[in-house]
């Protein structure tokens, strides 16, 4: 072998081992980048723990390359260092919560409470509702929550409080006439509403205060009767006998008979007359006017307002001034003076209405 061929084979062979060498130092380069460049992951179920390489460093592409039992399931926790990546995370379940008419579901970590997935769906429990399970259950399959919302509403209002009436009698008056007039009151009633899942399910009434208390009305009704007539010493009754004049006005009511009196009584009288100047038992000269009674019953000086009771004497104002023998026999009955015989026979035997004055 010449030496040039041999020269040429040692330096061909000096090239290819440069030529390896160089490929080793890359390929280690390169094994060295990869090694310092691959994550190295860890995959925390609850139940197992998963490691995984990669040049990812993304958590749902992470994800993607582990073993899961269940594809519904929340990241709870990631934490990174260096190239160690550690992921944990909780499977889902399905929760359906109903309100009323509205049902939803929603996502639950498994191991969740009743109460914490009645907050995720957006509910605020009070004291008053209901839910058909307890709050701390824990959740570990598809689940069912019914929740009754209950409200208690206060309401209050101002009602009326019509007022009563009533009748009262006076002998001062003649005349009908409200004296009070009646106001109606006012109550403040409190009622309580129970409102469930927003619809009124009862109503009661808690409290009724009285604020301002109805006045009764009072209708007074005159029992006195109208006057009519005045007889006083001027003024006598068409008609009437007797020719003595009161010493105080006697009012009359449109029937003609005294308003004011202590006693009114019926009872029968006779008529007699007497010479003239002729003094009665009393001592007094008697004139029409003086009557004769029962002095038992009516002492002299008693004053009277007589009348027929078929209306047809007006005798009029009268004293007790006389009495005699009729007493006896007839110790209730008037005997009337008269003028004359005329009159006496014209009057006869009659009963009289006798109001006793004073």
């Amino acid at each position: 072998m010449t030496e040039k061929i041999k020269y040429c084979i040692a330096r061909l062979g000096l090239t290819r081992l440069k030529q390896i060498a160089y490929m080793s130092v890359m390929l280690i380069a390169v094994l060295l980048v990869l090694a310092f460049s691959v994550n190295k992951i860890t995959v925390n179920d609850g139940s197992r723990v998963q490691t995984l390489y990669s040049l990812k460093s993304q958590p749902t592409e992470l994800l993607k390359m582990a073993t899961l039992s269940s594809q519904s399931y929340k990241v709870t926790e990631v934490t990174e260092k260096g190239n160690k990546i550690d992921i944990s995370l909780s499977y889902t379940l399905p929760v359906f919560v109903t309100l009323g008419n509205n049902t939803q579901e929603i996502s639950v970590l498994k191991g969740s409470t009743v109460s914490s997935a009645i907050t995720d769906a957006g509910i605020t429990l009070d004291e008053h509702d209901i839910v058909n399970l307890p709050l701390d259950s824990i959740i570990e399959d598809t689940t069912y929550i019914d929740v009754v919302d209950i409200n208690y509403v206060t309401e209050k209002s101002l009602l009326r409080i019509p007022y009563t009436s009533k009748t009262v009698y006076s002998n001062k008056t003649s005349v009908k006439s409200i004296t009070t007039a009646g106001q109606e009151g006012v109550k403040e009633v409190v009622k309580l509403t129970k409102m469930v899942n927003g619809v009124a399910e009862s109503t009661e009434t808690v409290s009724e205060t009285i604020v301002k208390e109805a006045v009764q009305q009072v209708v007074t009704i005159g029992t006195k009767k109208k006057v009519e007539t005045v007889v006083t010493a001027n003024n006598k009754v068409a008609g009437t006998i007797s020719v003595l004049s009161p010493s105080t006005p006697i009012e009359l009511d449109a029937n003609g008979n005294p308003v004011t009196y202590k006693q009114h009584i019926t009872v029968q009288a006779t008529a007699y007359t007497a010479a003239p100047g002729k003094k009665g038992a009393s001592g007094v000269v008697v004139k029409p006017g003086h009557v004769a009674v029962n002095t038992n019953i009516f002492p002299y000086g008693t004053k009277f307002y007589i009348k027929s009771s078929d209306g047809r004497y007006i005798y009029g104002y009268a004293v007790a001034a006389d009495t005699g023998g009729f007493v006896a026999t007839q110790p209730k009955n008037f005997d009337l003076y008269f003028s004359s015989e005329a009159e006496c026979t014209a009057f006869g035997r009659r009963n009289i209405e006798v109001y006793v004055l004073y």
